[in-house]
C-alpha cells in the first residue's frame, strides 16, 4: 500500500473514531432555572442555551440569516424569541397555567440568557414545567430544568419522549 493511501486510511479512521463519542452523547441545548423569589413575590425563569441554536431556529422561521454578532440583528432576534417561548415553554402550579412575561434576553460569551417572570405571592407547592425547545429539531436532545423554592432545589430532564417535569415543594 502506498504512503498516500495509508495516510488517507489513517485520516479516515481518526475522523470516524473522533465522531463516535460525539454521536453517542446527548445534546444539552437548554438549561431552565426556575426560582421563587420570596422578597419580590415572583417566579423568575432564566433559560440558557448556545446562541447559534437560537440564531439557527429563528433564522429558519424568519427566512433570513440572523446572528447575535451583528448588532442590527439583535432587536429582530429578541422580538422573535417571545413567540417561540410561548410555543415551547409551559409552566403550571397544580392545574393552573402560569402566564409568564418575557423580559428580554442577554447575549454573553456565545450563550443566550432568556429572562421571564410572573407575580406569585406565595411559594408554589407543585410546579409542572415543560420546555420543548429543540426537541423536534435535534436528535437526542435533553432540556434540563432546575427549580428552587425556599431552601429546596430539584432538577429534572425533558426529552422528546418524556412528560413535563413535576416538582413538589413542602
Amino acid at each position: 500500500m502506498t504512503g498516500y493511501l495509508k495516510r488517507i486510511l489513517a485520516a479516515t479512521y481518526l475522523v470516524v473514531l473522533s465522531a463516535l463519542p460525539a454521536s453517542a452523547h446527548d445534546i444539552h441545548a437548554t438549561m431552565t432555572e426556575v426560582l421563587w423569589n420570596e422578597r419580590d413575590q415572583s417566579l423568575e425563569l432564566v433559560v440558557e442555551m448556545h446562541a447559534e441554536l437560537l440564531e439557527a431556529r429563528l433564522s429558519i422561521e424568519l427566512g433570513e440569516r440572523l446572528s447575535f454578532l451583528e448588532e442590527q440583528h439583535f432587536d429582530v432576534l429578541q422580538s422573535a424569541t417571545a413567540p417561540l417561548l410561548e410555543e415551547h415553554l409551559y409552566l403550571s402550579e397544580g392545574e393552573a397555567p402560569i402566564n409568564l412575561t418575557y423580559l428580554g434576553l442577554e447575549y454573553r460569551d456565545d450563550h443566550v440568557y432568556l429572562y421571564l417572570e410572573t407575580e406569585m405571592s406565595e411559594a408554589p407547592k407543585t410546579l409542572t414545567v415543560m420546555n420543548s425547545l429543540f426537541l423536534d429539531d435535534l436528535p437526542g436532545q435533553i432540556n434540563t430544568v432546575v427549580a428552587k423554592v425556599g431552601e429546596k432545589m430539584e432538577a429534572g430532564q425533558i426529552t422528546v419522549s418524556s412528560d413535563p417535569v413535576i416538582f413538589r415543594f413542602p
